[in-house]
């Protein structure tokens, strides 16, 4: 091989590496939005899948109510082998039955009926149970995104104080003329240096345990890196309290789902109290009789055919008073069931307006942080060039310095909790603002 092909052969094999290194390190970093983030949790959630089945339990409870309804066909086959037995029991060493049964429920009273309606309400609660579900998780998928944003946000805070601080100390370290530097001023600057190390690493910190948690609800492997595609909106329209209650009244998933419930502990006391009406069912069967006196089990020879029809009526009487028993108890759990959707619907009201009376706040919050944000770094930014010509002093500096990361982490704590209100009044309103 000539140098030249040698030469060609080199940078192929490295262009090859780069590329799969490249490729490899894409593998492990995961660029995430919220609604990826949303979708993810939702995929990976064991409360959302155990919500799904139950509603397929409860599928199947409807299905076998509705069974009762249907025809019973039943057929059996009995081979009967008689010891000592007298001569007036007309009976054969050996016997054999064989037929099938029909059976019919014709009148219930109610029972049967109200027991399908109840099953029926039950899946429409389970439902809305995996609707409210649903919402929940999506709820704490954002206010984990939203966690991530503010740690990365803080981190990135702290960051840029430190490198303030440094250029502050570049700044007074740097030969002015006409302009003395004080040996305090010196050492007052590299400890104020120093004690932005703290908490730049409690923010590092706080940010890998916001992303561990992102991982936990996304079912991102903790060997991968996680990247935010989003940041926090940026304009926050304001809310009407009476608007979005109507919006809770009518789709709210937690109350539909109790009122279903109420709706079906209603048909169970129903259910309850057919019990002490009788049931009308009708019967048929068809069998074939026969037998034989060998000593083995062969032959039977001719069978008889047989046949009945007719009707029952099951009249309760008296069982003790577990009937009585069971009324009371069912009227109990309807009661509760009322009880606790009304509960519900007050708690969800209160949550609801405290969560817009919260929102509202928050804005006027970012409005005051946004400004004190804009001043603070103006601030900054003059008191930095008059620091340079000897006009303030290292004390002035350091407190603009402070104000401006102050006033930016109050604006990142106010972002992050007017964007979990809102994710909370979301849920209230069954995903609606």
């Amino acid at each position: 091989m000539n140098s030249r092909g040698f030469i060609v052969c080199v940078l192929t094999a490295a262009i090859v590496l780069c590329s799969a290194s490249v490729f490899s390190a894409d593998d492990r970093v995961v660029a995430l939005s919220l609604d990826e983030a949303v979708r993810r949790a939702l995929a990976t959630s064991e409360s959302l899948q155990i919500e799904n089945s139950r509603l397929r339990r409860r599928e199947g409870e409807y299905r076998q109510a509705r069974s009762v309804i249907l025809p019973r066909v039943n057929g059996d086959i009995a081979v009967t082998r008689n010891g000592a037995y007298p001569d007036s029991a007309r009976l054969q060493k050996h016997e054999l039955d064989a037929g099938i049964g029909v059976t019919q429920l014709l009148w219930s009273f109610g029972a049967v009926s109200s027991a399908i309606r109840a099953a029926a309400e039950t899946i429409e609660a389970g439902r809305y149970g995996v609707e409210t579900e649903r919402l929940d998780v999506s709820y704490e998928a954002k206010v984990a995104y939203y966690a991530a944003l503010l740690a990365d946000e803080t981190e990135g805070i702290t960051r840029e104080s430190y490198a303030n601080a440094q250029e502050n100390q570049r700044l007074l370290e740097s030969a002015v003329p006409g302009v003395r530097r004080s040996r305090r001023d010196l050492i007052k600057m590299r400890a104020d240096v120093a004690s932005r190390l703290p908490l730049v690493s409690d923010a590092r910190a706080q940010k890998e345990s916001a992303f561990n948690t992102l991982r936990t609800y996304t079912g991102i492997e903790p060997e991968k890196d996680i990247t935010l595609n989003e940041s926090f909106d940026g304009e926050y329209q304001p809310v009407d309290a009476a608007g979005l209650e109507k919006i809770l009244l009518s789709e709210n998933p937690q109350l539909k789902s109790l009122d279903r419930s109420t709706a079906a502990a209603e048909n169970i006391v129903r259910i309850r109290k057919a019990a002490y009406l009788p049931t009308v069912s009708a019967f048929a069967s068809w069998y074939h009789r026969g037998g034989n006196e060998d000593d083995y089990l062969t032959e039977f020879g001719v069978l008889d055919e047989y046949g009945a029809a007719g009707i029952v009526v099951d009249v309760p009487i008296w069982n003790g008073g577990a009937t009585a028993a069971g009324v009371e108890q069912a009227e109990a759990d309807r009661d509760a069931s009322r009880y606790a959707r009304e509960q519900a619907l007050e708690s969800a009201i209160l949550a609801l307006h405290n969560a817009v009376s919260r929102y509202n706040g928050f804005r006027e919050t970012l409005t005051a942080n946004r400004e004190a944000v804009t001043l603070a770094t103006e601030s900054f930014e003059l008191t930095r060039d008059m620091f340079e010509s000897g006009m303030v002093t290292l004390t002035e500096l350091n407190d603009a310095e402070l104000l401006l990361t102050s006033e930016r982490l109050k604006l990142a704590a106010t972002l992050y909790q007017i964007n979990v209100v809102r994710a909370e009044i979301e849920r209230l309103t069954g995903g609606k603002l």
